[in-house]
């Protein structure tokens, strides 16, 4: 009878590592994603990390870097991802490490900022490329000019280990102590409007300019490091930055609004400008005999002639007599100064310029806009041509006289 219960027990037991040893093994194993890493710990204490990544390796200092040419990989491609973590996990004591809370803000394709709330993390990127958001806050240009927008850094983890334990939250140092600072020193030494220009569409000017302020180690907000901020995360916290590009860049709306309408008013200076340089060119080509284009023509291969007087070939009395015509033009009902000449710019003759005299053409007087406050100015553009009709009516008036007089005097002698 006791043989019997021996060997009933040898069996039952046999039987049990049979069919309990597998699960014991497999409960050993993890299974790990391509591209990621774990981390393992024994009594909450860091052991080792798992990696799952083609063509790569953990290396001695921990880094993951790439295999070497002809170098083989660790584990063999049948096992996929899964992974030994340890004869102990089954009882509790090798466990794989969970990152209680992940927090940070992630730059999308679309250009805008997405917050992200990662909880009981296990698998962790390795070596992979991701675009984390720097925001723009409390940031100002060189004038205390508020600026908003933010930033992509493209990093990623390369050492396991660092990145978990060297720091609760690595998102968190790059924005508060090594790249969102380093960001804001570098825009207060410039000008709201210069910063703008170095990010027109197509250039680079200004991704170029804070890659090498976060890249120089004279520029590293951190007192007393001698390491710049790209070099201070992958030594202290196994993070490699890749990358560094500005998305948007705004300043207050107030701001935005002067600049416009301050443009608008440029706009609308040179368009008068060119406006008034079109009509003394074209009254400068009618004073000279010639077409505009012809004139334009002259200038343009000559820009001297302007001021080479006529009978030294060149437009010098045209120009001046139709910038004298365009002022007075423009001087609308408060004009009183009207003067008489030539169509040359030189004086009439005695007889005639005493005929012109009597006449009075005297634009003004007390029916004039001026005369009641200066009510017409806001019209000025409005009754322009009404003004230009009247004076060659004027014109057309004193010409007549003037051959009247020229009569009457020829016959009285």
């Amino acid at each position: 009878m006791l043989d019997f219960l021996t060997t009933f027990a040898v069996v039952l037991v046999a039987l049990a590592l049979v069919v309990l040893t597998p699960i014991y093994l497999a409960y050993c194993f993890t299974g790990v994603k391509e591209g990621r890493f774990r981390i393992v710990v024994r009594g909450g204490a860091f052991q080792r990390a798992i990696l799952v990544k083609e063509g790569h390796k953990l290396d001695s200092n921990g880094n993951i870097s790439e295999l070497a040419p002809g170098e083989k990989p660790k584990h063999p491609r049948w096992m996929g991802g899964w992974r030994w973590v340890g004869w102990l996990r089954p009882l509790g004591i090798d466990r794989i490490f969970t990152k209680d809370e992940m927090k940070f803000k992630k730059s999308s394709d679309n250009g805008t900022v997405e917050n992200r709330d990662l909880k009981g993390e296990k698998d962790f990127l390795a070596a992979v490329d991701y675009p984390y958001a720097i925001p723009f806050e409390n940031y100002e240009d060189r004038d205390n000019i508020p600026i908003t927008g933010h930033a992509t850094l493209v990093a990623n983890v390369s050492n396991p280990y660092k990145s978990t334990f060297a720091t609760t939250n690595f998102y968190n140092i790059m924005i508060q102590m090594s790249v969102g600072p380093a960001i804001r020193e570098c825009l207060e030494n410039y000008a709201f409007t210069e910063l703008e220009e170095k990010k027109k569409k197509g250039k680079k000017d200004l991704d170029e300019l804070l890659w090498a302020y976060i890249s120089d180690s004279t520029k590293n907000p951190q007192q007393g490091s001698t390491d710049s901020v790209v070099d201070e995360l992958w030594k202290k916290y196994g993070i490699r930055v890749v990358a560094l590009r500005v998305i948007q860049l705004d300043p207050p709306t107030w701001f935005r609004e002067k600049a416009t309408a301050k443009r608008a008013a440029q706009l609308d200076a040179d368009k008068a400008t060119e406006e008034t340089a079109g009509r003394i060119l074209k009254s400068a080509a009618m004073n000279a005999g010639l077409s505009v284009k012809d004139l334009s023509r002259k200038i343009k291969k000559n820009p001297e002639l302007k001021g080479v007087p006529n009978a030294q070939g060149g437009f010098k009395e045209d120009f001046d007599y139709a910038r004298d015509q365009t002022k007075r033009d423009r001087a609308g009902s408060g004009l009183r100064d009207v003067r008489v000449g030539n169509a040359d710019g030189t004086n009439l003759e005695p007889v005639t310029a005493m005929v012109a005299s009597l006449i009075g053409l005297v634009k003004g007087g007390d029916n004039s806009d001026n005369a009641k406050g200066g009510k017409g100015d806001s019209k000025e553009d409005e009754k322009e041509s009404k003004r230009e009709r009247k004076m060659r009516e004027l014109d057309d008036s004193l010409q007549k006289k003037i051959e009247q007089d020229k009569k009457a005097l020829g016959q009285g002698n």
